[in-house]
């Protein structure tokens, strides 16, 4: 857990790469924002079946999101606990989230610098290689196994 001003970082999974953010990096994510006060979900790119990109470090997300997801590694997941100051401050962003919240985001880092489709593209592929790992070793078992069950005669079978 780490904390820098209005924000406390709350990590849930490491990421792999070591890579983080820096200012001006596109950043692709999925978020999930819930109100400390209540735990009501307000917002989620799950929900809106779509991962959100933007531009980290410019301003252009509520402050708490700068700091926070510059901390992170691409791949990591975490909670943002984000003090109103750093989220909507007196104003809100009514209806979802009233003045002076404070937040709480789940957010995953999947991505530096790539578009969505580039991100899902290199998920997919990854996910693919795993998934052919696995198998490879299922048959290995399986060869090991029926090879221990069998005697292991290796020639041909009799007449």
């Amino acid at each position: 857990t780490q904390s820098s001003m209005g924000v406390v970082k709350e990590t849930l999974r490491p990421g792999k790469s070591g890579a983080r953010p820096r200012t001006g990096d596109r950043v692709t994510m999925h978020y999930e924002c819930r109100l400390v006060s209540s735990g009501k979900i307000v917002d989620s790119s799950k929900i809106k079946g779509r991962a959100a990109e933007f531009q980290i470090g410019t301003g252009r997300v509520i402050q708490g999101w700068d700091v926070g997801v510059m901390d992170m590694e691409e791949g990591e997941e975490a909670i943002l606990k984000v003090s109103s100051d750093f989220a909507y401050g007196t104003s809100g962003r009514p209806p979802a989230i009233p003045p002076n919240a404070d937040l709480d985001f789940t957010v995953e880092l999947l991505a530096i610098n790539e578009s969505m489709v580039q991100a899902a593209q290199r998920v997919r592929a990854e996910t693919i290689a795993l998934e052919q790992e696995e198998e490879m070793m299922r048959q290995a078992k399986a060869e090991q196994k029926a090879a221990a069950a069998g005697g292991g005669g290796g020639g041909p079978a009799p007449r």
